[in-house]
């Protein structure tokens, strides 16, 4: 059976009145705030309050960030006061190294020097010894000498 054409009174809606099914619900809110304002004014009330409520928390996020930094310059602080007495400990410790490598430099020189002298001296006391002897040798063999018997 052929369809009938369609009435000429009725008017099919035409696309742009018809709202799109994702903008419905969008535009069924929007229009319960603008038929009544005690919603928009609740929104940006509880708008303002949030603003203020995260303004008051990046206060404190700031003050906080304040006080860590302080912190922190007091750790510097005390952490280049503590190595420059630890720097200065060592330099002491350095100079008291010297000082004693120093001083026992010098009592190995002077032991050096004495055990020196005292080579010499033995080694003089040697030639004196050398010389005793030789002249004991020569005194003992005078003595035992056979005298010799002058024919004459």
């Amino acid at each position: 059976m052929p369809q009938p054409p369609p009435d000429p009174g009725s008017k099919a809606p035409v696309a742009d009145t018809a709202p799109a099914p994702h903008r419905g619900v969008l535009q069924a809110g929007w229009d319960k705030f603008r038929d009544n304002i005690v919603p928009g004014v609740i929104v940006t009330f509880v708008a303002g309050l949030a603003l203020i409520s995260f303004s008051d928390i990046k206060s404190d996020i700031d003050g906080l960030e304040d006080s860590v930094n302080a912190s922190f310059s007091e750790l510097k602080g005390e952490i280049a006061t503590d190595f420059a007495a630890v720097d200065a400990r060592f330099a002491r410790l350095e100079d008291n190294i010297d000082a004693r490598s120093t001083a026992v430099d010098a009592r190995f020189a002077r032991l050096e020097d004495n055990i020196d002298a005292r080579f010499t001296r033995l080694e003089e006391n040697q030639r004196e010894i050398a010389v005793t002897l030789s002249r004991l040798v020569t005194l003992v063999e005078a003595h035992f000498e056979a005298p010799t018997i002058q024919l004459g």
